[in-house]
């Protein structure tokens, strides 16, 4: 046997060997500083949220204190929570406020969600005469403070029209709002629906609500999830409005109420059953919200 004969199976698994070993792997800096900076400005953010939750636990004594960390929490530690349970009536003005906001924020959001489908479908994928202008005007709108620039108009027409202490009449200004918002969100998720569709579905002899209803909305469903996040966001922790065109204190919202301030473990405890549902709210529409940002629903 010849030395090339003896050296080629030796060469092939030196071969082997080398071909198999991985090469070090390199940390992604430019990944772990986004991922830094992101987890910092978390952290940032929910700070607030933990101080308060923290307060919720501490004990009568410590609640005056301006310590972050108890000397002492109270006990059990769910003390502070537990008029939840123990005055859940309507009669507490604590849940009449809060049924007061879950009232005018299912009211908004209905409103709202349907007046801003029905316009964005009509400015993307409808003849509509003036689209232009009212383009401009709702772009316009965005920068003014409609909530200080038109408190007195606001006021002298609820006042007119006997709407005063109405609470239900909130969502008037509300949905007035956050409209601009709303429709120019619907309008560019519409927008990215290609036009061949709802014309082939015209030809085919189908109307333009069933068009909207049919392929329209199914198609820009995270849009629509979207605009529903905007018009309870708004509605639910809006102040300015509520306290002024409500005088008596049980036609009023769970803001205002929360705006009157105060502290202790027990107002801590308000705060966090105030932020409840929109926690939740999130909590279950954020794959949509995601997917409409994704998708582009604030281009155009």
């Amino acid at each position: 046997m010849s030395s090339a004969e003896i050296t080629a199976p030796r060469s092939r698994e030196l071969g082997h060997e080398q071909s198999t070993t991985r090469p070090a792997r390199r940390i992604p800096w430019r990944a772990a500083g986004r991922h830094a900076v992101l987890i910092l400005l978390c952290c940032w953010i929910l700070f607030p949220l933990v101080i308060v939750v923290i307060n919720s636990t501490k004990s009568r004594v410590d609640s005056i204190h301006r310590t972050i960390l108890p000397n002492e929490f109270v006990s059990p530690i769910w003390a502070s929570y537990e008029w939840v349970w123990t005055s859940f009536t309507l009669d507490n003005i604590f849940f009449r406020t809060y049924w007061n906001s879950i009232f005018v924020t299912t009211l908004t959001i209905v409103a709202g969600t349907i007046s801003a489908v029905l316009a964005g479908y009509a400015l993307s994928h409808l003849s509509t005469p003036g689209k232009t202008i009212f383009l401009l005007i709702l772009v316009s709108s965005l920068f003014l403070p409609i909530q200080i620039t038109s408190m007195i108009g606001i006021f002298r027409l609820h006042r007119d029209l006997g709407l005063i202490d109405e609470t239900w009449a909130l969502m008037l200004p509300y949905v007035a709002a956050s409209t601009a918002v709303s429709i120019l969100v619907m309008r560019a998720v519409f927008q990215m629906i290609s036009k061949e569709i709802p014309d082939s579905a015209r030809i085919d002899g189908g109307s333009s609500l069933r068009i909207l209803a049919g392929i329209m909305l199914p198609m820009g469903r995270n849009g629509v999830i979207l605009v529903v996040i905007i018009n309870f966001m708004y509605a639910w922790s809006e102040f300015v409005l509520a306290s002024v065109l409500m005088n008596d204190q049980e036609s009023r919202t769970l803001a205002v109420l929360m705006g009157g301030g105060g502290y202790g473990a027990g107002v801590s405890a308000r705060f966090i059953v105030a932020i409840v549902p929109g926690v939740v709210v999130l909590i279950f529409a954020q794959r949509w919200f995601a997917k409409a940002l994704q998708d582009g629903a604030f281009k155009g």
